[in-house]
């Protein structure tokens, strides 16, 4: 697949053009043809094709790369791609004719004669870059638009028939709780996560692939050794939890009662993390006995085992309670922490302060904007009530501070502008050209890089949630008002008690 990529990507490359010339010619590479006699790495390029259907899409800048009728370009369709009315093929061919070079927009008329009305829908969605920047095509499953080999693999992985050799994972399970415990070995978290999953190599496991291996738990040797009888049901086991701090009763006749279980309910509620960090701490004192039992014929100790869980329990419980008092450092370079308050900007100056938020199938933007007084001169709340896309946290954040750009240039085009938002990783996309971003936001991100370059009375700056409490609020109470407004010089009231602590705050700093 990697071949294929840089088939798709280095049309240049003297290796694309030779195979191109003799098998491509004039058609395209995700035509659908059957070729007999052909070199072994075009097999393989054919051979792959099926699968990056589904993981690639042109970024449409000018449309002049993209081919209307044979490339993946439309996002919000079936494999990205459009059919069209009949006889549109003979009025257009590339992206390029859809779009008006001059203005940035799409030929509506265009669009609506050449295609039914729900691809018309998905083409005019797709959201034009001011500038004219190249068309650019983007692997869909990594969030910077660039191929890797893992995301491949696991495409891969993910679309394969499941095995029993497979791990099977539940997604219901609380992954995030066990990952956010304090006070545990990293190396007992990523055991825990090979049990759940039934990712370690147990009797009955083994027995699978090798018939000579005897699937008898070593402990107890009664019973097939799956992972819920070994850490939870073997009656030797059954002593460990018992005798434990945690005092844990296993009842043998409820089949719903695993380990899994268990861990699921420690983990829904913080009341109950300790009963899951020694419930940790056990099992892999539970393994590393067996181990030896199976290796070095010892002979298993329920009390051991039990002083074993402690010791491992209560040495990074030690690290987590004098981590907290730790003084915190910043290892991010160049990274300045932001005010707790809301500062008013230089004289002279306005400050646009910019926030989005989302609803249900809604994103919304809340842009304030003040002077070096703290007066508000304008207010706006933008709500997009049609919104389906993913990664709508994202895209709102991306859109607010394109907003407060439009604002700044429509308001104030001839007064020094501070846009301030509490997004640091959007500043940065915004104001580093060498960031990789997102390539759901990519024409967004591109249209603040060009305003912000176009005008040295623009700038971008980063704040605390708490400084930027304004625009929150006013982003915030247009989520659940669902309409958009404006407002020059006057305030509006949802915001009436920030704007005037802010102000307020703002002086007694100064």
């Amino acid at each position: 697949m990697k071949l294929a990529w840089r088939f798709l990507t280095q049309p240049d490359s003297c290796w694309v053009q030779l195979l191109t010339a003799k098998y491509l010619k004039l058609e395209s590479y995700w035509t659908e043809k059957k070729y007999h006699n052909v070199s072994p790495i075009w097999r393989s390029l054919c051979a792959v094709r099926s699968s990056m259907k589904e993981a690639v899409c042109w970024a449409v800048g000018t449309g002049h790369e993209i081919k209307i009728w044979s490339d993946p370009w439309v996002p919000y369709l079936p494999d990205f791609r459009v059919e069209g009315l009949p006889g549109a093929q003979r009025k257009i061919y590339r992206v390029a004719d859809l779009i008006c070079q001059h203005s940035r927009m799409w030929k509506v008329d265009l669009v609506h004669e050449c295609f039914t009305p729900h691809e018309a829908r998905a083409i005019l969605s797709i959201r034009l870059p001011m500038d004219a920047v190249a068309d650019r095509l983007l692997w869909l499953k990594t969030p910077t638009g660039q191929f890797s080999s893992k995301s491949a693999y696991t495409m891969l992985t993910q679309n394969a028939p499941s095995s029993s050799s497979s791990p099977k994972i539940n997604p219901a399970f609380h992954w995030k709780a066990l990952w956010q415990l304090q006070g545990i070995s990293p190396r007992v978290q990523i055991f825990l996560w090979r049990v759940i999953t039934n990712s370690i190599p147990l009797k009955s496991r083994l027995a699978q692939f090798v018939s000579s291996i005897d699937n008898c738990c070593p402990l107890c040797h009664v019973s097939p050794e799956t992972t819920d009888h070994l850490f939870l049901k073997c009656e030797v086991v059954q002593l460990v939890w018992f005798g434990s701090p945690i005092g844990l009763y296993v009842d043998m006749n409820n089949n719903d009662f695993t380990l899994e279980y268990i861990f699921k309910g420690w983990l829904s509620q913080p009341s109950s993390f300790e009963a899951a960090k020694m419930g940790c701490a056990i099992i892999w004192s539970i393994w590393k006995s067996r181990n030896r039992v199976v290796f070095d014929s010892w002979k298993f100790d329920p009390k051991e085992v039990i002083t074993n869980a402690l010791h491992v329990y209560n040495e990074h419980l030690v690290a987590a309670c004098i981590s907290p008092t730790l003084p915190q450092t910043n290892t991010q370079v160049g990274l300045v922490e932001a005010s707790a308050h809301w500062s008013r900007p230089p004289e002279g100056y306005i400050k646009i302060n910019v926030d989005g938020a989302t609803g249900k199938n809604s994103i919304v933007v809340g842009l304030v904007a003040r002077n070096e007084f703290g007066v508000v001169l304008a207010c706006r709340s933008i709500f997009d009530g049609n919104w389906s896309g993913k990664d709508a946290l994202l895209a709102t954040e991306a859109r607010a501070f394109l907003k407060g750009f439009d604002l700044a240039i429509a308001k104030f085009p001839n007064t020094p502008t501070v846009i301030e938002g509490d997004s640091k990783l959007m500043v940065d996309y915004i104001s580093d050209d060498h960031l990789i971003f997102p390539w759901r936001i990519r024409s967004i991100v591109q249209d603040c890089r060009s305003l912000l370059k176009s005008s040295n009375l623009l700038s971008v700056c980063h704040v605390s949630r708490h400084a930027n409490k304004a625009a929150h609020k006013l982003a915030r109470t247009a989520v659940s008002s669902r309409l958009s407004f404006e407002w020059c010089y006057t305030i509006p009231d949802c915001i009436s008690d920030v704007v005037l602590e802010d102000a307020s705050n703002s002086f007694i700093v100064d």
